[in-house]
Formats: structure tokens, sequence, C-alpha cells
């Protein structure tokens, strides 16, 4: 009897741990098949934030090849605007330079004119002056007028000549006021002068010509700083750049930068 219980308890403990072992088992089951779960769907959003990453860094690698290409077309256009305008630059430099021997050769010519007609006898100037005298009657009113105009582009060319050929507009100083006075003219009038026959005041007129000389200068001396250029042309750096870019379209260093290029092609 004894001996059945026995039997009986143990299939019944082994009935139990079998239930227990079934039972872990089963959650084991369980657990595994939530942790599967719960590993596919963070796999699924580092899939997804993977995806998103990529688009967005392919998104980025689009706008930043169309604005490299934009910014490279932009640089060209801006290299090849600065080639034309040093080109042009170039050759209103030139052409200053021949207006300038043209001018010189027209002031000397007016001289030898002079000082040929004071050496005319005194009945050649008297039938000159007479003849004039009888001409301007038969001449309607306008021509003193003209006869005027011509006298003040005459003066007009000679104090051109004299700011040109003295460098006098390099002068931080430059008196106006002492040069009006030296050319025999009031100073109101010189600045007439410059508003009729170079269509800006006298003040422009001079920046203009520092300007022109500051392009010579950045032409023929390549090793200068900008603050030697300005400091030559008696201005200071700030209103040097400010003036050069608002006149030519372009900075002091642009239009060395170019015209070194454009010389050495030209080589």
């Amino acid at each position: 009897m004894a001996r059945v219980q026995a039997v009986m308890l143990a299939l019944t403990d082994t009935l139990r741990q079998r239930e227990r072992t079934e039972d872990a088992l089963e959650w084991s089951a369980i657990y595994e098949s939530e942790e599967k779960d719960a590993r596919i769907k963070e796999e699924q959003q580092e899939s997804r934030l993977a995806w998103t990453v990529a688009g967005f860094v392919g998104v980025l690698l689009v706008i930043s090849g169309c604005f490299t290409v934009a910014i490279a077309r932009k640089k060209r256009e801006i290299s090849l605007k600065n080639d034309t305008l040093t080109a042009n630059l170039n050759e209103m430099t030139d052409f200053r330079k021949a207006f300038f021997r043209k001018l010189e050769e027209v002031i000397a010519l007016q001289k030898q004119v002079k000082q040929l007609s004071s050496r005319l006898p005194v009945e050649e100037k008297t039938e000159t002056e007479t003849n004039s005298g009888a001409e301007s009657m038969t001449v309607p009113d306008v021509q003193p007028e003209k006869d005027n105009l011509t006298d003040d582009r005459r003066l007009f060319e000679r104090i051109q000549y004299e700011i040109e050929k003295r460098e006098l507009f390099l002068l931080k100083d430059f008196d106006k006021e002492a040069f009006a006075k030296e050319m025999n003219i009031s100073p109101r009038k010189m600045g007439k002068l410059f508003t009729v026959f170079a269509k800006k005041s006298m003040s422009d007129y001079l920046h203009d010509l520092r300007l022109s000389y500051a392009l010579t200068l950045l032409h023929d001396y390549p090793n200068w700083t900008m603050d030697a250029v300005a400091e030559k042309c008696g201005m200071s750096l700030r209103t040097f750049h400010r003036l050069f870019t608002k006149k030519f379209s372009m900075t002091p260093q642009a239009y060395r930068e170019n015209d070194i290029k454009n010389e050495k092609y030209r080589r």
C-alpha cells in the first residue's frame, strides 16, 4: 500500500513538474514572441529613420549640387563681365592719354599762333582788326556769343592741360581759388566752365582724373598695395574703394586681377 502511495506521489510530482515545464516553455515562447515583435518594430523604425535620413541627405545633395552649379555659373558671368570691363577701362585709359597728347598739341599751336600774332607789324594788326570790325557789322548778333563760346572752350582746354600736366588733381590741398587766380578768372567763372564743357562740377572732374590715374597705377605697378595707390591718388582707402567701384562697376582688386590675367594671355 505504501509502495502504491509512493508511486502515486511520484507520478503526481512528475505531472506537476511537467506542467511547470510546459508553463515555463509557454511563457518563454510568449516572451520570445514579444521580444521578436519588439525587435521587428525597432528594426522597422530604424529602417524608416535610415530611409528618412538618406532621403534628406539626397535632397541636400541635390540642392547643394544645384547651388554649386549656380555659383559656378554666376562666377563665370562675373568673370566675363570683369574681363570686358577691364578691357574697356584699358581702352579708355589709352584714349585719355591720346586725348591729352592731342590737347598738348592744340595748346602748343595756340601758343605759336599767339606768338606769331604778336610779331605782326602794327599796320597788319590794324588792318586785321578793321576787317574784323567790318565783318562783325554784317554778322548776326549771335556771332559774338559764338566767339565768346570759342574763347571759353580754349580757356577750358588750357585749364584742363594745366591740371593734368602738373598733376594738380593729386594734391590733397589743391587751392581752387588760387588756381583760378593763376588762370586770370574768377572761381565762379572756372566752375561754370566745367559745368558747360565737362558736364560736371570741378570736384567731380578732379575725382575722375584721380580714378583714371589709379587705373594707370594699378596697371603699371601690380605690386603696389591698395593703400599706396589710394594715397598716391590723394584719397583715403575707403573713399578710393567706394568711388572706384561706383564709377567702374568693379572693385580695384578685381580690376587688377583681371588686368594681370589678361596681360598674361596677351603674352
